[in-house]
Parts: C-alpha cells; sequence; structure tokens
C-alpha cells in the first residue's frame, strides 16, 4: 500500500456544477484507491475494462458500476428513505496509469436522469 496525493474533479453536466477535491488517499496492490472526502469514504476498484465507486457515509451508501458503452445497476441506499434502484450508462471511460476519466448518465428509480464527469489524478 502507498500513500498518494489523489486530485478529483467531478462535473454535475446537468445543473453545470463542479466539486474539486485534493486529499491523501491508500493505493493498494490492487489499484484500489481509498480516501475520505469530508465524511464520505470512497473506494475506486480500476479493473481493466470498468471501475467501481462506492461512497458510504451515515446517511447514505451509493454503488456505480461503470463500463464502456453498457447499463450497468447499481444503487442509492439512503438510510432515512431505503434502497433506490439506479442505472448508468457510460460514454467514456479511461483508465490510464495515473488517472481515470469517466463521463456517465446516472438515472435513479428510471425517473431522474443526471450526466457526469469524473476525473481523478494521483501521484504517488
Amino acid at each position: 500500500m502507498a500513500k498518494i496525493n489523489l486530485r478529483t474533479s467531478l462535473h454535475n453536466k446537468t445543473e453545470n456544477k463542479f466539486f474539486n477535491n485534493e486529499v491523501v488517499a491508500i493505493l493498494d496492490e490492487k489499484q484500489t484507491i481509498k480516501y475520505l472526502d469530508n465524511n464520505v469514504t470512497v473506494v475506486i476498484e480500476k479493473l481493466d475494462n470498468s471501475v467501481t465507486i462506492i461512497r458510504r457515509c451515515d446517511e447514505y451508501e451509493v454503488h456505480l458500476f461503470l463500463e464502456k458503452n453498457k447499463k450497468t445497476k447499481g444503487y442509492y441506499d439512503v438510510k432515512s428513505i431505503g434502497k433506490l434502484d439506479m442505472e448508468t450508462y457510460t460514454t467514456k471511460l479511461e483508465i490510464n496509469d495515473n488517472n481515470i476519466d469517466i463521463e456517465y448518465t446516472m438515472t435513479i428509480e428510471s425517473q431522474s436522469k443526471t450526466d457526469f464527469r469524473f476525473y481523478a489524478e494521483y501521484i504517488n
């Protein structure tokens, strides 16, 4: 395991909102990145052709399974409401040695559609 400097950017393209963050993260031997984003634990699992992003805190838990040009199922578990079905369609997925670039559309409960771009880069 190694500590890395991680810079992330999440662009909600639908609402034109940006969320940027710089943190120290842990990169393990499987290329999984773990860090704390305020009070939210984030785990990014990089595979050859897909990425899984898990965001977990006291109020909610989100599981995104992202694979280029595919619809995938995930979930958004809001503790006060319950588990909501979520679907993503990934239009861009680039996984490189030191960065990840993803564009996807997230649909919750077949109703609310939001377009996102997530970019993460890190230095050992």
